[in-house]
């Protein structure tokens, strides 16, 4: 809008003053109004197209996780399944890296039973269950995201947590959010998201989509491991 009309009276002052005489400023300053309304409204065209793009992709991928979802009580094997799980995670969404914690009965905490993309997350993994992060997921039932936890937005803290051992856990695990998998008002265990390849925001939609994946998720975990106990 500013580049053009000045680079278009340095360039051709003497043409226009030839042209128009000592009037010639009105040719530049007039293409200054046409672009600045112009541009405008060009600007608006494609940030609309952009964001029309995005939203697009967004709901392809959710439409894949929901399908997902309702499809994942068909898989008995466990192991498969939850590999499954984070494959999908990882190119649906367009992850860095994405794994799932479950628990262990055996010893009441939380273990990595699967991971893709993350040398962080290595099977094995412990969280033991009176980790700030565990007791955040079973007071709160609802995912959790670092970026929010970072800056203080709308996190919830009792006044048995603080917001350094939450943060802490996150950046140890390398997560972007976490999402619990609620089943029976028990948490059964959680998945860990790294951040989109995109460097977009997880939205909402984003965040209620993955928290019915998750739930899913618990039920079919559940399923199979009946299923191998059988």
């Amino acid at each position: 809008v500013l580049g053009v009309p000045f680079g278009l009276a340095i360039i051709g002052r003497d043409a226009f003053r030839h042209l128009l005489g000592e009037h010639w400023w009105g040719i530049p300053l007039g293409l200054m109004a046409l672009l600045a309304t112009v541009g405008n409204y060009l600007n608006l065209f494609f940030q609309r197209k952009a964001e029309s793009r995005l939203l697009r992709e967004q709901r392809q991928y959710q439409t894949t996780l929901m399908n997902a979802a309702k499809g994942m009580v068909e898989v008995r094997d466990l192991r498969r399944l939850l590999n499954l799980i984070v494959h999908l995670l990882t190119r649906a969404v367009k992850l860095t890296h994405a794994g799932i914690f479950l628990f262990d009965e055996k010893t009441g905490n939380y273990v990595l039973q699967a991971s893709r993309d993350r040398d962080v997350l290595t099977p094995g993994l412990v969280l033991r269950a009176d980790d700030a992060l565990i007791r955040w997921l079973k007071e709160y039932q609802k995912p959790l995201v670092y970026e929010e936890l970072r800056h203080g937005v709308a996190t919830q803290l009792n006044g048995t947590m603080s917001l350094a051992s939450l943060e802490a856990t996150m950046k140890r695990i390398e997560a972007s959010v976490v999402v619990p998998s609620i089943s029976e008002g028990t948490l059964s265990g959680f998945l860990v998201l790294g951040d989109k390849k995109t460097r977009q925001m997880f939205s909402q939609d984003d965040l209620d989509v993955l928290q019915t994946l998750a739930n899913q998720g618990a039920l079919a975990i559940q399923n199979a491991q009946f299923y191998e106990e059988l």
